[in-house]
């Protein structure tokens, strides 16, 4: 005998809310949306998918985003084994930077003469910055002088970096310090 009853709900229109209590939540929210979009009157299934970039021979840990001035874009996977140019669909990835950690926290900035991808994990390895053609670790100088050179700290135990008020923060690993650039 049936000890079930059909009842049938609005589609969860609102999308997530991971703020409110379930027991406060309205209908048209959701705790998860896996592979469902919210549309305008119903919720529709993800499309699907289709494999952009192969045999990087280890997973990809972060993906990083570059847009330069003149308009051109460049997308990077980061894996441990090293930072890959995934602009374009590929079975052959090149290898644009190696690494032996592929976590990265990253941040793009800009100033009058150029866009800059600003990268850091921590001590394991050293941070990057991605001028539009190369990759530069950044490096100790007592007088600094070009893009990803710093003075009075090892680059390579930042573990955090932001762009703040014109200029980029950095957090110095097990610290609570913090080390910021010049304006601009």
């Amino acid at each position: 005998q049936r000890v079930s009853q059909v009842k049938s709900f609005i589609a969860p229109l609102g999308g997530i809310n991971d703020l409110d209590p379930i027991a406060n939540m309205e209908e048209n929210y959701c705790l998860q949306l896996v592979n469902w979009l919210p549309g305008n009157s119903a919720i529709v299934a993800r499309q699907g998918y289709r494999e952009w970039v192969t045999n990087l021979g280890l997973p990809v840990r972060t993906i990083m985003p570059y847009n330069s001035m003149d308009g051109s874009y460049k997308l990077f996977a980061a894996t441990d084994g090293g930072v890959y140019d995934v602009t374009q669909s590929t079975d052959t990835p090149v290898l644009s930077h190696p690494t032996s950690n592929g976590y990265y926290k990253f941040v793009t900035f800009g100033n009058v003469a150029n866009q800059y991808l600003v990268a850091v994990n921590g001590g394991s390895e050293p941070s990057l910055l991605f001028d539009g053609t190369d990759w530069i670790e950044f490096s100790q100088n007592e007088t600094p002088a070009s893009p990803g050179q710093v003075k009075g700290v090892d680059p390579a135990t930042f573990v955090h970096v932001t762009a703040f008020k014109r200029r980029l923060w950095f957090v110095q690993e097990d610290s609570t310090t913090a080390w910021y650039l010049p304006v601009d």
